[in-house]
Protein backbone atom coordinates (compact mmCIF):
# COMPACT_ATOMS: atom_id res chain seq x y z
CA UNK A 1 0.00 0.00 0.00
CA UNK A 2 1.09 3.76 -0.12
CA UNK A 3 0.53 7.13 0.90
CA UNK A 4 -1.47 9.30 -0.61
CA UNK A 5 0.84 11.89 -1.65
CA UNK A 6 0.89 15.34 -2.81
CA UNK A 7 0.07 14.80 -6.46
CA UNK A 8 -3.48 14.24 -5.25
CA UNK A 9 -3.89 17.29 -2.99
CA UNK A 10 -6.18 20.40 -3.66
CA UNK A 11 -6.25 23.80 -4.77
CA UNK A 12 -6.49 26.98 -2.89
CA UNK A 13 -9.57 27.50 -4.98
CA UNK A 14 -11.14 23.84 -4.02
CA UNK A 15 -9.73 24.31 -0.53
CA UNK A 16 -11.47 27.45 -0.43
CA UNK A 17 -15.04 26.35 -2.34
CA UNK A 18 -14.81 23.43 0.08
CA UNK A 19 -14.87 25.67 3.29
CA UNK A 20 -17.33 28.15 2.28
CA UNK A 21 -19.56 24.74 1.10
CA UNK A 22 -19.28 22.77 4.27
CA UNK A 23 -19.63 26.32 6.37
CA UNK A 24 -23.34 27.63 4.69
CA UNK A 25 -24.19 23.42 5.35
CA UNK A 26 -23.76 23.15 8.66
CA UNK A 27 -25.29 26.42 9.38
CA UNK A 28 -28.62 25.52 7.14
CA UNK A 29 -28.66 22.37 9.06
CA UNK A 30 -29.59 23.57 11.90
CA UNK A 31 -32.58 25.93 10.62
CA UNK A 32 -34.90 22.66 10.31
CA UNK A 33 -34.99 18.78 10.99
CA UNK A 34 -35.99 18.37 7.56
CA UNK A 35 -32.06 20.05 6.57
CA UNK A 36 -30.10 17.70 9.05
CA UNK A 37 -28.56 15.82 6.54
CA UNK A 38 -26.57 19.06 5.30
CA UNK A 39 -24.91 17.90 8.10
CA UNK A 40 -23.02 15.34 6.63
CA UNK A 41 -21.58 17.38 3.67
CA UNK A 42 -20.08 19.71 6.44
CA UNK A 43 -18.52 16.85 8.07
CA UNK A 44 -17.47 15.62 4.21
CA UNK A 45 -16.07 19.41 4.16
CA UNK A 46 -14.39 18.69 7.22
CA UNK A 47 -12.42 15.80 6.03
CA UNK A 48 -11.68 17.06 2.60
CA UNK A 49 -9.67 19.43 4.17
CA UNK A 50 -7.04 16.10 4.44
CA UNK A 51 -6.62 16.57 0.92
CA UNK A 52 -5.21 20.33 1.53
CA UNK A 53 -1.05 20.50 0.08
CA UNK A 54 0.45 21.05 3.70
CA UNK A 55 -0.94 20.32 7.13
CA UNK A 56 -0.46 24.28 8.14
CA UNK A 57 -2.69 25.11 5.11
CA UNK A 58 -5.00 22.36 6.64
CA UNK A 59 -4.25 23.91 10.11
CA UNK A 60 -5.63 27.28 8.61
CA UNK A 61 -8.39 26.38 6.18
CA UNK A 62 -10.17 24.15 9.11
CA UNK A 63 -9.71 27.03 11.28
CA UNK A 64 -11.40 29.68 8.90
CA UNK A 65 -14.40 26.61 8.46
CA UNK A 66 -14.92 27.16 12.62
CA UNK A 67 -14.73 30.71 12.36
CA UNK A 68 -17.21 30.86 9.59
CA UNK A 69 -19.43 28.36 11.44
CA UNK A 70 -19.36 28.99 15.07
CA UNK A 71 -19.61 32.95 14.79
CA UNK A 72 -22.91 32.32 13.30
CA UNK A 73 -23.99 29.29 15.34
CA UNK A 74 -22.93 30.67 18.44
CA UNK A 75 -24.01 34.50 17.57
CA UNK A 76 -25.45 34.74 21.16
CA UNK A 77 -21.84 34.80 22.65
CA UNK A 78 -21.71 38.11 21.71
CA UNK A 79 -24.28 39.00 23.60
CA UNK A 80 -22.99 37.42 26.75
CA UNK A 81 -19.46 38.34 26.09
CA UNK A 82 -19.19 41.16 24.21
CA UNK A 83 -15.58 41.34 21.90
CA UNK A 84 -14.76 38.70 23.73
CA UNK A 85 -16.85 36.09 22.00
CA UNK A 86 -14.52 36.76 19.24
CA UNK A 87 -11.54 34.90 21.31
CA UNK A 88 -14.15 31.76 22.30
CA UNK A 89 -14.73 31.48 18.51
CA UNK A 90 -11.31 30.85 17.93
CA UNK A 91 -10.86 28.25 20.47
CA UNK A 92 -13.62 26.45 19.24
CA UNK A 93 -12.32 26.65 15.92
CA UNK A 94 -8.72 25.69 16.52
CA UNK A 95 -10.05 22.41 17.27
CA UNK A 96 -11.55 21.88 13.82
CA UNK A 97 -8.11 23.17 12.38
CA UNK A 98 -6.07 20.72 14.76
CA UNK A 99 -8.66 17.96 13.20
CA UNK A 100 -8.04 19.41 9.34
CA UNK A 101 -4.12 19.21 10.05
CA UNK A 102 -3.49 15.94 11.76
CA UNK A 103 -5.93 14.46 9.07
CA UNK A 104 -3.23 15.96 6.51
CA UNK A 105 -0.19 14.89 8.19
CA UNK A 106 -1.76 11.52 7.79
CA UNK A 107 -2.66 11.55 4.58
CA UNK A 108 1.03 12.44 3.25
CA UNK A 109 2.49 9.99 5.91
CA UNK A 110 0.60 6.64 6.03
CA UNK A 111 -0.74 4.23 3.39
CA UNK A 112 -4.23 4.87 2.07
CA UNK A 113 -6.04 2.54 3.97
CA UNK A 114 -4.20 3.44 7.20
CA UNK A 115 -5.32 7.03 6.62
CA UNK A 116 -8.78 6.46 5.95
CA UNK A 117 -8.87 4.40 9.45
CA UNK A 118 -7.02 7.49 10.84
CA UNK A 119 -9.79 9.82 9.99
CA UNK A 120 -12.64 8.64 12.63
CA UNK A 121 -10.40 8.18 15.02
CA UNK A 122 -8.75 11.72 14.99
CA UNK A 123 -12.43 13.24 14.64
CA UNK A 124 -13.59 11.54 17.67
CA UNK A 125 -10.16 12.36 19.66
CA UNK A 126 -10.66 16.09 19.01
CA UNK A 127 -14.44 16.00 19.14
CA UNK A 128 -14.19 14.91 22.85
CA UNK A 129 -11.55 16.92 24.11
CA UNK A 130 -13.03 19.67 22.70
CA UNK A 131 -16.24 19.00 24.26
CA UNK A 132 -15.75 16.92 27.61
CA UNK A 133 -11.62 17.37 28.46
CA UNK A 134 -10.23 20.90 29.27
CA UNK A 135 -11.68 24.63 31.09
CA UNK A 136 -13.43 25.65 28.10
CA UNK A 137 -15.01 22.30 27.03
CA UNK A 138 -17.98 23.32 24.78
CA UNK A 139 -20.13 20.57 23.39
CA UNK A 140 -22.94 22.71 21.04
CA UNK A 141 -20.93 22.72 18.49
CA UNK A 142 -21.44 19.26 17.50
CA UNK A 143 -22.97 18.17 13.91
CA UNK A 144 -24.77 15.41 15.93
CA UNK A 145 -27.00 17.81 17.20
CA UNK A 146 -28.44 18.95 14.11
CA UNK A 147 -30.13 15.30 14.23
CA UNK A 148 -31.86 16.29 17.35
CA UNK A 149 -35.62 16.14 16.08
CA UNK A 150 -34.31 12.32 14.77
CA UNK A 151 -32.61 11.27 18.13
CA UNK A 152 -32.87 7.27 16.98
CA UNK A 153 -29.87 8.23 14.29
CA UNK A 154 -27.40 8.98 17.21
CA UNK A 155 -29.22 6.02 19.54
CA UNK A 156 -26.97 3.20 20.11
CA UNK A 157 -23.41 4.86 18.48
CA UNK A 158 -23.64 8.22 20.66
CA UNK A 159 -23.38 12.04 19.45
CA UNK A 160 -20.01 11.88 19.28
CA UNK A 161 -19.51 8.25 17.60
CA UNK A 162 -22.42 9.31 14.87
CA UNK A 163 -19.86 12.06 13.49
CA UNK A 164 -17.74 9.33 13.53
CA UNK A 165 -19.15 6.77 11.74
CA UNK A 166 -20.12 9.36 9.29
CA UNK A 167 -16.45 9.48 8.45
CA UNK A 168 -15.84 6.17 8.51
CA UNK A 169 -18.61 5.62 5.74
CA UNK A 170 -17.38 8.10 3.37
CA UNK A 171 -14.12 5.96 3.73
CA UNK A 172 -15.41 2.67 2.86
CA UNK A 173 -14.38 1.13 -0.19
CA UNK A 174 -15.89 2.40 -3.70
CA UNK A 175 -17.34 -1.63 -4.00
CA UNK A 176 -19.55 -0.60 -1.04
CA UNK A 177 -20.92 1.99 -3.66
CA UNK A 178 -22.17 5.44 -2.86
CA UNK A 179 -25.66 4.72 -2.26
CA UNK A 180 -24.84 1.94 -0.14
CA UNK A 181 -22.47 4.13 1.97
CA UNK A 182 -25.71 6.70 2.79
CA UNK A 183 -27.70 3.85 2.88
CA UNK A 184 -25.84 2.09 6.24
CA UNK A 185 -26.27 5.93 8.12
CA UNK A 186 -30.13 5.81 7.81
CA UNK A 187 -30.64 2.15 8.84
CA UNK A 188 -29.05 3.67 12.57
CA UNK A 189 -30.95 3.43 14.98
CA UNK A 190 -31.82 2.86 19.02
CA UNK A 191 -34.52 1.05 20.43
CA UNK A 192 -36.55 1.34 24.08
CA UNK A 193 -37.73 -0.94 26.62
CA UNK A 194 -39.84 0.89 29.81
CA UNK A 195 -40.99 -0.19 32.66
CA UNK A 196 -44.48 0.29 34.04
CA UNK A 197 -44.28 2.57 37.52
CA UNK A 198 -44.35 5.87 36.04
CA UNK A 199 -44.88 9.21 37.75
CA UNK A 200 -46.86 12.23 36.53
CA UNK A 201 -44.25 15.16 36.11
CA UNK A 202 -45.34 18.52 35.75
CA UNK A 203 -43.24 21.74 35.78
CA UNK A 204 -43.62 25.44 35.49
CA UNK A 205 -41.57 27.91 34.02
CA UNK A 206 -40.47 31.21 36.07
CA UNK A 207 -37.37 33.78 36.14
CA UNK A 208 -36.01 35.65 39.14
CA UNK A 209 -39.62 36.05 40.84
CA UNK A 210 -40.18 36.40 44.56
CA UNK A 211 -41.65 33.80 46.60
CA UNK A 212 -44.85 34.77 46.58
CA UNK A 213 -44.97 34.74 43.01
CA UNK A 214 -43.27 31.15 43.03
CA UNK A 215 -45.91 30.09 45.48
CA UNK A 216 -48.91 31.07 42.64
CA UNK A 217 -46.95 29.30 39.96
CA UNK A 218 -47.10 26.41 41.92
CA UNK A 219 -50.61 26.66 42.88
CA UNK A 220 -50.97 27.35 39.09
CA UNK A 221 -49.07 24.46 38.31
CA UNK A 222 -51.58 21.92 40.37
CA UNK A 223 -54.39 23.29 38.70
CA UNK A 224 -53.17 22.52 35.26
CA UNK A 225 -51.50 19.42 36.41
CA UNK A 226 -53.91 17.73 39.26
CA UNK A 227 -52.50 14.49 38.74
CA UNK A 228 -48.97 15.57 39.55
CA UNK A 229 -46.28 13.17 41.31
CA UNK A 230 -43.12 15.40 40.85
CA UNK A 231 -43.42 19.08 40.13
CA UNK A 232 -40.24 20.59 38.84
CA UNK A 233 -38.90 24.40 38.73
CA UNK A 234 -36.23 25.28 37.40
CA UNK A 235 -32.56 26.36 38.31
CA UNK A 236 -32.42 29.29 40.61
CA UNK A 237 -35.75 29.25 41.05
CA UNK A 238 -34.31 30.53 44.70
CA UNK A 239 -31.87 31.99 45.97
CA UNK A 240 -30.95 30.22 49.11
CA UNK A 241 -32.30 27.07 50.35
CA UNK A 242 -36.32 25.50 50.52
CA UNK A 243 -38.14 28.31 52.61
CA UNK A 244 -40.73 26.99 55.06
CA UNK A 245 -43.73 28.13 52.50
CA UNK A 246 -42.64 26.38 49.45
CA UNK A 247 -42.05 22.68 52.12
CA UNK A 248 -45.81 24.01 53.75
CA UNK A 249 -46.45 23.71 50.24
CA UNK A 250 -45.23 20.30 49.13
CA UNK A 251 -47.02 18.65 52.68
CA UNK A 252 -50.51 20.60 51.56
CA UNK A 253 -50.62 19.18 48.02
CA UNK A 254 -48.81 15.87 48.63
CA UNK A 255 -46.39 16.14 45.99
CA UNK A 256 -42.86 15.74 45.65
CA UNK A 257 -40.92 18.80 44.19
CA UNK A 258 -37.28 19.43 42.35
CA UNK A 259 -36.09 22.84 42.52
CA UNK A 260 -33.10 25.08 42.42
CA UNK A 261 -31.57 27.15 44.83
CA UNK A 262 -28.48 27.59 46.82
CA UNK A 263 -26.54 26.40 49.46
CA UNK A 264 -24.64 29.18 50.93
CA UNK A 265 -21.03 28.93 52.05
CA UNK A 266 -18.27 31.13 53.60
CA UNK A 267 -16.31 32.00 50.51
CA UNK A 268 -19.51 31.22 47.93
CA UNK A 269 -22.16 28.62 47.52
CA UNK A 270 -22.88 26.01 45.68
CA UNK A 271 -25.70 26.21 42.84
CA UNK A 272 -27.97 23.15 43.87
CA UNK A 273 -31.39 21.06 42.98
CA UNK A 274 -33.15 20.17 46.27
CA UNK A 275 -35.81 17.69 46.21
CA UNK A 276 -38.85 18.04 48.86
CA UNK A 277 -41.58 15.05 49.96
CA UNK A 278 -44.69 15.42 50.11
CA UNK A 279 -43.93 14.94 53.96
CA UNK A 280 -42.19 18.79 53.66
CA UNK A 281 -38.68 17.89 54.05
CA UNK A 282 -35.66 17.66 52.07
CA UNK A 283 -34.98 14.11 51.15
CA UNK A 284 -32.39 14.83 48.49
CA UNK A 285 -29.75 17.47 46.96
CA UNK A 286 -27.70 17.86 44.29
CA UNK A 287 -24.85 20.63 42.93
CA UNK A 288 -24.19 21.72 39.62
CA UNK A 289 -21.13 19.51 38.50
CA UNK A 290 -19.96 21.89 35.31
CA UNK A 291 -20.50 25.57 36.65
CA UNK A 292 -20.44 28.07 33.57
CA UNK A 293 -16.96 29.47 32.24
CA UNK A 294 -16.56 33.34 33.26
CA UNK A 295 -19.95 33.10 35.61
CA UNK A 296 -20.85 33.37 38.73
CA UNK A 297 -22.29 30.15 38.78
CA UNK A 298 -20.98 28.77 42.23
CA UNK A 299 -18.33 26.00 42.95
CA UNK A 300 -19.05 22.54 41.02
CA UNK A 301 -20.42 20.26 43.06
CA UNK A 302 -17.96 17.13 44.91
CA UNK A 303 -20.05 14.46 44.56
CA UNK A 304 -22.96 13.18 42.06
CA UNK A 305 -25.94 10.65 43.22
CA UNK A 306 -29.30 9.36 41.79
CA UNK A 307 -32.21 10.14 43.81
CA UNK A 308 -33.70 6.71 45.03
CA UNK A 309 -37.30 8.04 44.12
CA UNK A 310 -40.32 6.11 44.91
CA UNK A 311 -40.37 4.77 41.08
CA UNK A 312 -36.76 4.49 40.74
CA UNK A 313 -33.70 5.61 40.19
CA UNK A 314 -33.75 9.82 39.07
CA UNK A 315 -30.57 11.45 38.32
CA UNK A 316 -30.69 15.32 38.50
CA UNK A 317 -28.30 17.65 36.53
CA UNK A 318 -28.48 21.29 36.66
CA UNK A 319 -28.77 22.98 33.05
CA UNK A 320 -25.08 23.32 31.66
CA UNK A 321 -24.10 19.79 33.42
CA UNK A 322 -26.35 18.31 30.59
CA UNK A 323 -23.97 19.38 28.20
CA UNK A 324 -21.17 17.72 29.45
CA UNK A 325 -21.49 13.63 28.86
CA UNK A 326 -19.12 12.74 31.87
CA UNK A 327 -21.55 14.14 33.96
CA UNK A 328 -24.68 12.43 32.69
CA UNK A 329 -22.63 9.18 32.64
CA UNK A 330 -21.92 9.15 35.52
CA UNK A 331 -25.69 9.02 36.62
CA UNK A 332 -26.23 6.41 34.19
CA UNK A 333 -23.69 4.16 35.44
CA UNK A 334 -25.12 4.60 38.87
CA UNK A 335 -28.77 3.53 37.61
CA UNK A 336 -30.68 6.35 36.63
CA UNK A 337 -33.72 5.38 35.07
CA UNK A 338 -34.76 8.91 34.21
CA UNK A 339 -33.08 12.51 34.21
CA UNK A 340 -34.86 15.41 35.64
CA UNK A 341 -32.87 18.81 34.57
CA UNK A 342 -33.52 22.49 36.06
CA UNK A 343 -32.37 24.66 33.58
CA UNK A 344 -31.90 28.70 33.30
CA UNK A 345 -31.35 30.38 30.27
CA UNK A 346 -32.08 33.99 30.45
CA UNK A 347 -34.20 35.36 28.25
CA UNK A 348 -32.26 38.57 27.37
CA UNK A 349 -29.71 35.24 25.58
CA UNK A 350 -32.68 35.58 23.23
CA UNK A 351 -34.55 32.78 21.66
CA UNK A 352 -32.01 30.87 18.98
CA UNK A 353 -30.25 30.48 22.42
CA UNK A 354 -32.61 28.86 23.83
CA UNK A 355 -33.61 26.57 20.91
CA UNK A 356 -29.73 25.59 20.50
CA UNK A 357 -30.06 24.49 23.60
CA UNK A 358 -33.01 22.76 23.15
CA UNK A 359 -31.06 20.41 20.88
CA UNK A 360 -29.19 18.92 23.50
CA UNK A 361 -31.86 17.09 25.68
CA UNK A 362 -33.11 14.77 22.71
CA UNK A 363 -29.79 13.59 22.05
CA UNK A 364 -29.20 12.93 25.77
CA UNK A 365 -32.44 10.55 25.64
CA UNK A 366 -31.78 8.57 22.94
CA UNK A 367 -28.07 8.12 23.57
CA UNK A 368 -28.88 6.91 27.44
CA UNK A 369 -32.55 5.12 26.73
CA UNK A 370 -33.94 6.92 29.26
CA UNK A 371 -36.34 9.82 29.64
CA UNK A 372 -35.82 13.60 30.38
CA UNK A 373 -37.64 16.34 32.35
CA UNK A 374 -36.16 19.55 31.23
CA UNK A 375 -37.89 22.44 33.29
CA UNK A 376 -36.06 26.03 32.03
CA UNK A 377 -36.51 29.85 33.46
CA UNK A 378 -37.72 31.41 29.78
CA UNK A 379 -37.90 28.08 27.83
CA UNK A 380 -37.79 26.08 25.80
CA UNK A 381 -38.60 23.09 28.16
CA UNK A 382 -39.53 19.87 27.56
CA UNK A 383 -40.27 16.45 28.40
CA UNK A 384 -38.78 13.92 26.56
CA UNK A 385 -39.28 10.14 25.70
CA UNK A 386 -36.74 7.43 26.32
CA UNK A 387 -36.01 6.90 22.62
CA UNK A 388 -35.96 11.10 22.37
CA UNK A 389 -38.74 12.09 21.00
CA UNK A 390 -40.13 15.35 22.51
CA UNK A 391 -43.98 14.85 23.71
CA UNK A 392 -44.30 18.43 25.82
CA UNK A 393 -42.70 21.67 25.47
CA UNK A 394 -42.99 25.25 26.77
CA UNK A 395 -42.36 28.48 24.67
CA UNK A 396 -40.00 31.19 24.96
CA UNK A 397 -40.26 33.02 26.69
CA UNK A 398 -43.04 31.13 28.29
CA UNK A 399 -43.14 32.93 31.89
CA UNK A 400 -45.41 31.06 34.12
CA UNK A 401 -46.36 28.45 31.55
CA UNK A 402 -46.68 24.97 32.54
CA UNK A 403 -45.87 21.26 31.27
CA UNK A 404 -46.20 17.78 32.06
CA UNK A 405 -46.90 14.54 31.22
CA UNK A 406 -45.52 10.76 32.26
CA UNK A 407 -42.21 10.01 33.12
CA UNK A 408 -41.78 6.47 31.37
CA UNK A 409 -38.60 5.14 33.44
CA UNK A 410 -36.67 3.33 31.45
CA UNK A 411 -35.91 -0.12 32.25
CA UNK A 412 -32.78 -1.08 30.30
CA UNK A 413 -30.66 2.82 30.32
CA UNK A 414 -27.22 2.32 28.75
CA UNK A 415 -24.10 4.44 27.92
CA UNK A 416 -23.47 4.30 23.89
CA UNK A 417 -20.46 2.82 21.89
CA UNK A 418 -18.74 6.33 21.72
CA UNK A 419 -18.14 6.76 25.47
CA UNK A 420 -16.13 3.58 25.43
CA UNK A 421 -14.30 4.38 22.15
CA UNK A 422 -13.11 8.17 22.98
CA UNK A 423 -10.54 7.91 25.15
CA UNK A 424 -8.88 4.65 23.40
CA UNK A 425 -9.19 7.10 20.15
CA UNK A 426 -7.43 9.70 21.96
CA UNK A 427 -4.81 7.56 22.92
CA UNK A 428 -4.58 6.13 19.18
CA UNK A 429 -5.09 9.62 17.56
CA UNK A 430 -1.78 11.05 19.41
CA UNK A 431 0.00 8.04 18.53
CA UNK A 432 -0.80 8.69 14.95
CA UNK A 433 0.21 11.96 14.90
CA UNK A 434 3.41 10.57 16.33
CA UNK A 435 4.04 8.30 14.10
CA UNK A 436 3.15 10.25 10.94
CA UNK A 437 5.89 12.44 12.93
CA UNK A 438 8.41 10.31 12.80
CA UNK A 439 7.94 8.94 9.42
CA UNK A 440 7.68 12.02 7.35
CA UNK A 441 8.20 15.67 8.89
CA UNK A 442 11.68 14.40 11.16
CA UNK A 443 13.48 13.24 8.15
CA UNK A 444 12.77 16.26 6.25
CA UNK A 445 14.14 18.29 8.89
CA UNK A 446 16.75 16.59 9.38
CA UNK A 447 17.13 16.53 5.49
CA UNK A 448 17.07 20.35 5.36
CA UNK A 449 19.22 20.51 8.75
CA UNK A 450 22.08 19.01 6.51
CA UNK A 451 21.23 20.70 3.90
CA UNK A 452 22.00 24.42 5.34
CA UNK A 453 24.85 23.06 7.01
CA UNK A 454 26.78 21.89 4.19
CA UNK A 455 25.78 25.20 2.30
Amino acid sequence: MRAVMNNDSLSLKAVTLIVLVGAVAFMISHLSPWLAPLSLIYLWSAGKLSLCSRPRVALRAGFVLGMLVYAVHLRFFWGIFGAGAIALWGIISAWLGLFAAAACLARVSLPRTAFHLSLPILWLACEYTRSELYYLRFSWGAPSYSWHAYPGVAGWIGMYGLSALVLVLLALPRTCGAKGRWALLFLICGTINVAASNPYVAGVQIEFEEEPTILAALDRLYEEHPAVDIAVLPEYTLQGEVPDSILDWCREHGVYLVVGGMVKLEDGYNNTAFVVSPEGAVVHSQGKSVPIQFFNDGFPAKTQQVWNSPWGAIGICICYDMSYTRVTDELIRQGAQALIVPTMDVKEWGEYEHRLHGKVAPIRAAEYRVPIMRVCSSGISQLITADGKVVATASFPGRLETLGGQLEMSDNPRLPLDRYLAIPCLVFGVLIILACYLRRVRPQLLAESNDSQQS
